[in-house]
């Protein structure tokens, strides 16, 4: 099993070398770079609560790439914590505050999806299926994750709503 610190190093070396390729280098060098923090925060979300939290204190990253990638992979388990830090880095100048701005609003719409390592492929799944499913395997791994996703999104409390779907997913 990778090590929490290699799968840290690689996300964030990965987003820098992303976020600085998209806006005005090299497109195919960002595309790769996307794939390796994608598979990086797929396996950090596999790692449960201390995964989830090597995610969170990203947020707190010196660069701005960092800190929107964090921001976003945290949206389903700290959505305060994402939000607030998308706020912030909407304030940055270029393409990374726009891309910031884009990313809230479309959390805000309920369209952004997430990637999921399943069957050793990567799919896009909603923040609630993402959830589910990564509640569905800490759970056979024994993992307590008790309150990490007692949050609020549009002012409802949504932890009741996860913990029946995951019901649900665990009876089929």
């Amino acid at each position: 099993m990778v090590e929490l610190s290699q799968l840290v190093g690689k996300y964030v070396s990965s987003a820098i070398i992303h976020g600085r390729e998209s806006w005005g280098g090299d497109h195919k060098l960002a595309n790769r770079h996307f794939k390796i923090y994608r598979e990086a925060y797929c396996d950090l979300c596999k790692m449960g609560a201390i995964g989830i939290n090597a995610l969170k204190t990203l947020t707190d990253h010196e660069s701005p790439f960092v800190r929107k990638v964090a921001a976003y992979s945290i949206l389903p388990f700290d959505t305060r914590l994402g939000v607030l830090i998308l706020k912030k880095v909407r304030r940055e100048p270029h393409g990374i505050g726009h891309n910031a701005g884009i990313t809230l609003s479309e959390w805000n719409k309920g369209k952004l999806r997430f990637p999921l390592k399943h069957d050793g492929k990567i799919i896009y799944v909603s923040s609630k299926e993402l959830v589910c499913s990564l509640q569905t395997e800490w759970a056979k791994q024994g993992e307590d994750f008790g309150g990490l996703y007692a949050h609020k999104r549009h002012g409802r409390n949504t932890l009741s709503h996860y913990i029946r779907v995951l019901r649900e997913y665990i009876r089929k």
